[in-house]
């Protein structure tokens, strides 16, 4: 029930109670009572409505990133994104469906290493993300971000190309990388880059 049918029962039952003064007292108490139990719910439904989110998309970027630590947002996708505070990250947003915290694109970094089961575990692009508190993201959390709607609040996304610290499972020198512009649709942007240890930007995760 919204909050204009419930306010219009207000008003009748209201009206009701008022023009029968000669109900018996018992019945009047029990229509106040009920009187409200819907005021009640009508203040609810507004306290709702006025916590809803807005929509990321309906601020600019500079709009976004300078909001109060705190703000909510909600992505076309439905998933709602928070500005929170985390030591390194910059312009930071949780996605407040998996807990998982993105940081601000850190800079441009090499990518070249050894991987130990599929994970990069020592580059540039990882010492990084560990010096600012945070890891390289694996391909699933690039992947999770984009179905959740990330490119709608992140900063610095358009015109990049992403590392992440997953490399392809048949070919040890290609990694993940993740295009800011296209995003990912299904697999066709999932590229692997030949340039493994090419400069490329990098932002960071947290899972804490």
């Amino acid at each position: 029930m919204n909050a204009k049918k419930i306010l219009g029962m207000v008003l009748s039952l209201g009206v009701l109670a008022l023009s029968v003064p000669s109900a018996p007292a018992q019945e009047i108490s029990a229509e106040r009572a009920r009187i409200r139990e819907l005021e009640t719910q009508v203040l609810e439904l507004q306290r709702r409505v006025g916590d809803r989110p807005a929509l990321c998309s309906s601020l600019t970027e500079a709009q976004r990133n300078a909001v109060a630590v705190g703000y909510q947002c909600q992505t076309s996708h439905g998933a709602i994104f928070e500005r929170v505070v985390r030591e390194g990250f910059g312009i930071a947003w949780q996605d407040t469906a998996n807990g998982v915290i993105w940081s601000d694109e850190i800079g441009r970094f090499t990518n070249s290493c050894w991987d130990e089961n599929g994970i990069v575990v020592d580059s540039a692009a990882t010492r990084v993300c560990v010096e600012h508190h945070g890891v390289l993201p694996l391909r699933a959390d690039f992947e999770q971000g984009e179905a959740h709607g990330f490119r709608e609040v992140l900063p610095n996304m358009a015109g990049r190309y992403f590392w992440a610290s997953s490399v392809h499972p048949g070919a040890s020198n290609f990694a993940f990388g993740y295009f800011g512009v296209h995003g990912v649709h299904g697999v066709r942007y999932l590229s692997y880059r030949n340039d493994y240890s090419g400069l490329h930007s990098v932002r960071c995760v947290a899972r804490d």
